[in-house]
């Protein structure tokens, strides 16, 4: 979907009412860190967090797509009845937890709404944010380099 709205962001750039524009993608906590129970889950949504990552990179060193947002949810488990409609975990007595949903919602809405951060970690989410500092000064430096690289 990505490739397919591009380029009508890229066009919105010379448009006197957008500054700015936003992707917006939703991955999940368990990007960061990764359970046993649903191992194509947390491969899924850690791709979707790499992705996040290298489109932000690539749209901030091209011209023509800076204006491009590449905004990151990263949520927690959010209770919803998708929990209550999984047989083990109501077997377990486990299918009631997670993040209120209106908590959540609220939480989230209001990072959006303040447009200042490209990663969006809500709720319990958070208590994972540390394990990502050393990568992310890893992915900058090696992306820094690249962009040096490219311009000589």
């Amino acid at each position: 979907m990505i490739t397919h709205f591009l380029p009508h962001l890229q066009s919105l750039r010379s448009s006197i009412t957008t500054s700015s524009c936003s992707i917006i993608l939703v991955s999940s906590g368990l990007a960061l860190v990764p359970i046993p129970r649903c191992p194509n889950y947390c491969a899924t949504k850690s791709a979707l967090h790499s992705l996040a990552w290298s489109l932000r990179a690539q749209l901030a060193a091209h011209g023509p797509s800076a204006h491009i947002r590449v905004v990151e949810v990263v949520p927690p488990a959010v209770r919803t009845e998708l929990h209550s409609q999984q047989p083990d975990l109501v077997a377990a007595g486990q299918a009631d937890f997670g993040m209120p949903l209106d908590e959540f919602t609220e939480e989230t809405w209001a990072a959006l709404l303040e447009g200042n951060e490209d990663e969006i970690i809500v709720g319990p989410a958070k208590n994972f944010a540390h394990v990502e500092m050393d990568r992310k000064k890893m992915f900058d430096k090696i992306t820094e380099s690249f962009n040096n690289g490219n311009k000589s």
